[in-house]
């Protein structure tokens, strides 16, 4: 290497260092009052990184390896799916990680202390492997190399310096990682052949920009210079634009000090608007002087700046005390859209403690006219109460509506039929929000029109719940809370078995479906079937009426077509062998009459019955028991032999459902079970068993099963 091209790498460092010292007085001069600067760790705090940085290091090494070693994981890799997909092998090694934890024998309060710093400790290395692990697999023990702060991330120059400089990365690795993180005392060391002639054309200056940047000084290459030039720019100027947006935090702050003052002034704006890394954005924070602060607070855009600060593990302490500064400054937009956003991790976060103190925080010291905003903006009232409106959080609904006059209380009574929660909370019986309704919101004479209301729009998912789980007498409590009479609850009783009717008839929200329910835990809940509870219901729903209407209740339920969920049932319990369950349910369901029974076996087996018939044929074949418990069905289905071959002959042999039975089952692999079928189906007749393979051939919907073939050997 020449003695030239090292002085002109050590000149550049050299002029570097002075213009910093030059202009350190005049940033301080023009700098914000508002500092960011970090309370040193306690010895505790650096114990604490250190015990789950070990744990992680060497309880899970050899899960971590066959995780990275998985097809899964290069399958995600493949399509950049790292980074949006967490798989349960990953979550089974955070587990892995959780449970060596709990298992250490110290005091809980310490334990405490470390499962609390796992999680962001965690996401620290889920971070890591989708950044620098996207296109390469990561290394085997690859968590040595790992550099931690006190504070419980990851110092990446650090991290950096270590593999460069200890020989962990191939030469262009090396360089690479040098020229983002700007170690100019690795950048001197790359011998000037390294740059062959077209390194520089197959750099994309916008997705590596600095390692443009670098080739270009040291090989003095001129493109860099016209290319700032087309957008009037400075090279350092231009390539900052460029590195706010693909670029590291130590990257950044090297231009920034390569910058001159009006170039300062003209980027850092839009560079706070645009980075992501709280580091970077806390670093530019503390560059500006208070019109600069105004101004870039004073953006819609500003939410999500204060958010990076929210949800970066190291800056979230600096949080509450930005915004307390901002106040003045945000509009009430930026207000709503973070409150929103912690109110969403209330929501989903399960230790979601930090996220509620942050909740109570902001509304205590937002100004009045931000949360009167909010409050008259029903959509954004609403989202709210959908995200907080639990047990264990509803003191917020109540601090919320210690701010509200009467009509925004009333836009809260508006929503309370939409919320789930409110459902959830009154069906879990851990205490009578009505109450609440008549002590925080509406005057005691109002109280009665909110509950008429509430239960026309939730009437039917209560008693579901309730019916459901057998507790009757919460049922009993509802009623007496919610009705305002026998007769009232004598005609919803008997509408709501009517609407379940419809469900179970027209084959709708089989996951509502009281009737088919019941009817099923008649059968699975007991040896022998017991239909007790399914009267009770019945009786339950028509009280006091004859018997006849009962009757005609239950014959409506099978008046036309078979019902799907029934049919699904009906089908399992042949697969199971389980006939004489099947006789005691169509003797209850069709009021023991033969002939209601024969028919519903001639609609089992007719041809608008034909996917349930094909599916349970198939699976009745794959029992691989010499089509036992295929004759078994048969046999039951029909009266007599004379019957059985008919329906060989007439509805498989001459339709096109035998051919979709041969076809599920050759995609199966099926071979030995499919000449079995096709013998029996044939009357085992040799002539009419090659008849019946040379129409299969000529089967029209066969071709897919060729191409499947085909696929496979490939």
């Amino acid at each position: 290497m020449s003695r030239g091209y090292i002085d002109g790498i050590r000149d550049l460092d050299r002029s570097r260092k002075e213009k910093m010292q030059k202009t350190t007085t005049q940033n301080n001069i023009r700098r914000n009052v508002i500092r960011h600067t970090f309370t040193p760790a306690t010895l505790q705090q650096i114990a604490t990184v250190k015990v789950v940085t070990e744990s992680w290091r060497k309880d899970v090494q050899k899960e971590m390896t066959d995780y990275f070693n998985s097809d899964k994981y290069k399958t995600d890799q493949c399509f950049r799916l790292i980074k949006y997909i967490i798989s349960d092998d990953w979550e089974e090694i955070e587990n892995l990680v959780s449970k060596s934890i709990s298992k250490l024998h110290l005091p809980r309060m310490i334990k405490s202390n470390l499962l609390e710093i796992l999680k962001p400790i965690t996401k620290e290395i889920r971070n890591w492997i989708n950044l620098h692990h996207l296109d390469t697999q990561p290394k085997e023990g690859f968590m040595n190399d790992l550099v931690w702060t006190s504070g419980g991330t990851i110092d990446e120059k650090e991290t950096m310096k270590q593999l460069i400089f200890e020989d962990r990365l191939d030469i262009y690795e090396k360089y690479d990682r040098a020229c983002n993180f700007c170690f100019l005392d690795h950048i001197t060391t790359i011998p000037p052949k390294f740059f062959q002639s077209d390194f520089l054309e197959s750099i994309d200056i916008n997705i590596k920009p600095m390692l443009y940047f670098w080739t270009c000084s040291i090989t003095k290459d001129k493109k860099l210079v016209e290319i700032a030039k087309t957008h009037n720019k400075s090279i350092n100027e231009y390539v900052f634009s460029l590195v706010i947006k693909n670029g590291t935090d130590a990257a950044m702050k090297y231009l920034w000090n390569e910058l001159s003052d009006e170039e300062k002034d003209r980027n850092i704006i839009p560079a706070v608007t645009v980075l992501k890394n709280a580091d970077s954005i806390s670093f530019l924070l503390s560059q500006m002087n208070k019109q600069q602060w105004r101004e870039v607070f004073g953006l819609e855009e500003s939410d999500e700046i204060l958010l990076v600060l929210l949800f970066s593990w190291q800056w979230r302490d600096y949080f509450l005390p930005t915004m307390q500064n901002v106040w003045n400054i945000i509009t009430a937009n930026v207000f709503c859209y973070i409150l929103k956003t912690v109110a969403t991790e209330i929501d989903e976060e399960s230790d979601n403690e930090k996220y509620t103190t942050v909740f109570e925080e902001l509304w205590n010291s937002a100004p009045n006219h931000f949360k009167q905003y909010l409050l008259d903006s029903y959509l954004e009232f609403h989202f709210l109460l959908v995200k907080i409106f639990h047990i264990e959080t509803f003191y917020l609904v109540k601090l919320m509506l210690s701010s509200a006059n009467t009509t925004q209380r009333y836009q809260v009574i508006d929503s309370f039929p939409e919320i789930t929660q409110c459902v959830d909370i009154f069906i879990a019986n851990e205490w009578d929000f009505t109450i609440f309704i008549q002590h925080d919101l509406l005057s005691v004479e109002e109280v009665e029109d909110f509950k008429e209301m509430f239960v026309s729009e939730n009437e039917i998912c209560i008693c579901n719940y309730f019916i459901r789980r057998d507790e009757w007498d919460k049922l009993c409590v509802f009623f007496e809370k919610c009705f305002k009479s026998e007769d009232q609850i004598t005609r919803f009783k008997r509408g709501f078995a009517y609407d379940d009717l419809g469900k179970f008839v027209e084959e709708r929200d089989d996951n509502d479906n009281i009737l088919l329910f019941l009817l099923e835990k008649a059968v699975s809940d007991y040896t022998v079937a017991d239909f007790t509870k399914l009267d009770e219901f019945l009786k339950w729903c028509f009280g006091d009426d004859p018997k006849e209407v009962i009757n005609e209740f239950r014959k409506s339920m099978f008046e036309y077509e078979l019902p799907f969920g029934f049919l699904k049932f009906i089908c399992q319990l042949i697969l199971n062998d389980e006939w004489e369950k099947i006789e005691d349910t169509l003797n209850w369901c069709f009021l023991n009459d033969p002939d209601g029974i024969i028919k519903f076996k001639n609609d089992l087996i007719s041809s608008e019955c034909v996917n349930h018939n094909n599916e349970l044929i198939r699976e009745l074949i794959s029992k691989n028991d010499k089509l036992v418990s295929l004759d078994k069905f048969v046999n039951w289905a029909f009266a007599n032999e004379e019957e059985i071959n008919m329906f060989k002959v007439d509805v498989l042999r001459h339709g096109n459902e035998a051919f979709r039975i041969c076809t599920l089952l050759l995609v199966w692999n099926g071979w030995d079970l499919l000449s079995e079928f096709v013998n029996w189906v044939c009357l085992f007749s040799q002539m009419d068993v090659s008849k019946f393979k040379y129409e299969f051939m000529v089967y029209d919907d066969i071709s897919p099963l060729f191409e499947f073939f085909t696929f496979k050997k490939i």
